[in-house]
C-alpha cells in the first residue's frame, strides 16, 4: 500500500508540479539575460504584455497543481495560494533583475505580472467551475 502511495505521489509531482518548476526556470533564464541580449520592442509596452503572459502561464500551471494536490480545499484557498506564491516569485524575479547587467527593477513589470496572474486565475477558475458542474 505504501508503494502505491509513493507511486501516486511521484506521478502527482511529476505531472502537475514539474511544469511549474520548468516554467519558473524559463522565467528565471529570461530574467537573467543582460539587457543587450534582449530584443528591442518596436511596439510600446509590449514588454509588459510579455510579463503578463509569462506570469499568467505560471499562475495557470500553479493553480492546476494546487487543485490536484489540495483536493479537500476550496477553490478560494487554491486561488489565494496561487496568487501568493506566484506574486512572491514575481517579486523575487524583479529583485533578481536588479543584479543583471543592464536590467532594473520596475514596479510596472510587477503590475503587469499581477494582471497576468489575475487574468489567468479568472479564466482558469471559470473553466474549472464549468467542468466540475
Amino acid at each position: 500500500m505504501a508503494k502505491q502511495t509513493k507511486s501516486s505521489f511521484l506521478s502527482l509531482t511529476f505531472f502537475y508540479w514539474a511544469p511549474v518548476c520548468v516554467w519558473a526556470g524559463v522565467i528565471f533564464y529570461l530574467s537573467n539575460l543582460p539587457a543587450d541580449d534582449l530584443p528591442s520592442w518596436e511596439i510600446p509596452y509590449l514588454d509588459k504584455g510579455v510579463h503578463a503572459v509569462e506570469f499568467g502561464i505560471l499562475a495557470f500551471l500553479f493553480l492546476r497543481g494546487a487543485v490536484a494536490t489540495f483536493l479537500g480545499q476550496t477553490m478560494r484557498f487554491q486561488c489565494l495560494l496561487t496568487v501568493m506564491a506566484v506574486f512572491f516569485y514575481a517579486l523575487l524575479d524583479e529583485y533578481h533583475q536588479s543584479f543583471v547587467l543592464g536590467r532594473v527593477t520596475d514596479v510596472y513589470d510587477l503590475v503587469a505580472d499581477s494582471i497576468g496572474i489575475f487574468f489567468a486565475l479568472f479564466l482558469a477558475k471559470n473553466r474549472l467551475t464549468r467542468a466540475l458542474n
